[in-house]
């Protein structure tokens, strides 16, 4: 049995997160810093202009509250070797409302009924 390898860019390119409440990160803290970033950063790895410095002590926790999307580069130059994350979070729709019961329905229910009732009475012996 073979195994598969994703890495993050597989894994969050392919899918889109509904309701992420926080993402984690974790990492050696002089090695790599966490920032987020608007898009235009996160496509040419522009880190002068971050939006939040997420870097605390290299497990650390980031609330992902509203639906939009979301860009993360690593610091230290680490974003030129594609060390960079963009989150997209969506609402999940409302489930749909069973539909309903409709006319047509109602009435082959009774019309079954009524038929049921006829062959019981046509064949049931009739006490005279």
């Amino acid at each position: 049995m073979q195994s598969e390898t994703f890495t993050l860019d597989d894994i969050f390119d392919l899918e889109v997160f509904k309701m992420l409440k926080l993402n984690e990160f974790v990492f050696t803290k002089y090695q790599y810093s966490v920032l987020e970033v608007n898009q235009t950063s996160y496509e040419n790895c522009v880190e002068a202009d971050f939006i939040t410095n997420i870097t605390r002590g290299g497990r650390d926790v980031f609330q992902l509250n509203n639906s939009r999307p979301y860009y993360f580069i690593s610091g230290y130059g680490q974003c030129w070797g594609g060390v960079k994350l963009a989150i997209n979070v969506e609402d999940i729709p409302p489930p749909q409302p069973s539909p309903p019961k409709s006319a047509a329905t109602s009435v082959e229910s009774q019309v079954s009924t009524l038929l049921m009732m006829f062959l019981i009475w046509a064949f049931i012996p009739h006490l005279s």
